[in-house]
């Protein structure tokens, strides 16, 4: 063997181990380059679920100004009468409000006297309020259900004990 075929033989391996060196690196760069592409496909999942999360969170608030709250509460005035207030403490008009007083519509209650007038509408951060003829053949405990319409197309439902 000559010096020609050592040095050829020894290219030839050098070139071999080249040629495995480059195959194995070329390997773990696609493994690298999927890996990489996997966690791209997380973090764009991740940030379509934010992404819908912050979407039901503006739809939630925008339903909310929408919304009437109505509470009721029985009142003694300065003068030593009762009066009912209902409050709509919500962002969003309450109308075709109804009002129903142990199972009878309000108006036609022993306790409110003839010649109230109904309110259907209650504005945001408002109150109506209906005299009442408290005596000690009628007074509460009363059940008081509400319900009423507004712009965020859920009826709503108020239900309570008014007690003295």
């Amino acid at each position: 063997m000559t010096a020609t075929d050592i040095i050829a033989i020894a290219s030839a391996c050098v070139a071999a181990l080249a040629l495995a060196q480059s195959w194995s690196a070329s390997r773990k760069a696609a493994e690298a380059t999927r890996e990489a592409n996997d966690l791209i496909k997380q973090q764009v999942a991740l940030q379509d679920r934010l992404t819908q999360i912050e979407q039901s969170r503006e739809h939630a608030k925008l339903i909310q100004s929408l919304r009437a709250t109505i509470r009721a509460v029985l009142r003694k005035t300065d003068r030593g009468s009762w009066r009912l207030f209902v409050l709509n403490t919500g962002q969003g008009t309450a109308r075709n409000v109804t009002l129903m007083l142990d199972g009878k519509p309000l108006l036609e209650h022993d306790a409110v006297p003839r010649g109230e007038q109904e309110a259907r509408t209650i504005g945001p951060d408002s109150d109506v309020s209906y005299c009442m003829a408290i005596s000690s053949g009628c007074h509460p405990p009363f059940e008081l259900e509400a319900t009423w319409d507004d712009d965020s197309g859920q009826q709503g439902t108020y239900g309570t004990t008014l007690t003295f």
